[in-house]
């Protein structure tokens, strides 16, 4: 299939995909930070940190995950679509011990991590094909 020039700035399907995925991404993982909340305390407290710093820790990753879907989305920066791919592939490095932990003790909050996981999967193939790559190479 060819690869039909980019006409506007407007973002293409892939590109509004990704972003609808990521944010729904994110969403999941408001209701994880929620239903784990007693888990995130219990392992602070015993690295002798407090809620203060899950609470820190929370915010700036969703802070970061928000600038740089905006980056990629909307601002069509390239560079940061290749820093997120590196940083979310080591992020998913971490999604089976928490699986496996989350299977043990609540298997019903296990699907929660495998659909995160999916529809980021999904999201950065989308801005690494179709539509998406020539939207990228035209800026």
């Amino acid at each position: 299939m060819t690869e039909l020039p980019v006409a506007s700035n407007a973002p293409p399907p892939n590109v509004v995909l990704f972003e609808q995925l990521w944010y729904l991404s994110l969403g999941i993982g408001v209701i994880q930070s929620i239903l784990q909340w007693h888990v995130a305390v219990a392992l602070a407290h015993a690295a002798g940190r407090g809620i203060g710093f899950i609470l820190f820790i929370q915010v700036f990753v969703f802070a970061m995950s928000v600038w740089f879907v905006w980056l990629i989305a909307r601002r069509r920066k390239n560079w940061a679509r290749w820093i997120w791919l590196s940083i979310c592939g080591l992020g998913m490095l971490g999604v089976p011990p928490v699986l496996s932990r989350l299977l043990h003790s609540n298997p019903l909050v296990a699907v929660l991590p495998c659909v995160q996981a999916l529809a980021q999967i999904v999201a950065l193939h989308l801005i690494f094909t179709g539509d998406a790559r020539a939207w990228f190479k035209s800026n």
